[in-house]
């Protein structure tokens, strides 16, 4: 069974050391240079933001990566959202779709919010198509990682389109924790 729980200040040692994981830093944005100062500080501003939400997804018992919708705007109703799976065991499986849906459920049905958006670097295409989420654009040469400069696809889905195409989707509803929960 699959949930989303809130981050804790005793998960960041282990956020820390999955997003310094090659297989995750390849296909992210950026590639910080972490260390524990760093993850209090951060965990420390998003605790006390509201344009935020970080969730640690837990399959079975097990921590397996993270979900997060963040530049949340309760005024325009939009916001962002990303995802990792951090445990190479449950790649594969079809859970970034389960996150995916919940999260979309969670941001229209729960929050209230009209679209919710992500931005996905070239080389994550397979994510970027196999999403329920349009491309809206791309911006060329965009990032520059490893020596290379990478289009990042901008993608988004309104809440009309997911509730009148959801049940396309095989997935379960799953218990996401709520702030102040």
């Amino acid at each position: 069974m699959l949930k989303f729980r809130r981050i804790i200040e005793d998960d960041l040692e282990k956020l820390m050391k999955w997003r310094a994981d090659d297989f995750i830093t390849r296909h992210m944005h950026t590639d910080p240079v972490l260390d524990m100062e760093k993850q209090r500080e951060w965990y420390k501003k998003i605790s006390n933001d509201s344009t935020c939400q970080h969730w640690i997804a837990v399959l079975n018992g097990v921590d397996i990566g993270t979900v997060n919708m963040y530049d949340i705007n309760e005024s325009h109703k939009r916001c962002f959202w990303g995802l990792y799976i951090a445990d190479p065991d449950a790649r594969g499986k079809r859970i970034a779709r389960q996150m995916e849906s919940n999260i979309f459920d969670y941001g229209f049905f729960v929050m209230g919010l009209n679209k919710i958006s992500a931005e996905m670097i070239e080389f994550n295409k397979l994510i970027v198509f196999a999403s329920a989420a349009d491309i809206e654009g791309v911006f060329k040469g965009y990032n520059y990682k490893e020596g290379n400069f990478y289009d990042v696809y901008r993608i988004a889905i309104l809440k009309d389109k997911w509730a009148a195409t959801r049940h396309l989707y095989e997935y379960e509803s799953v218990y996401i924790e709520a702030p102040g929960t």
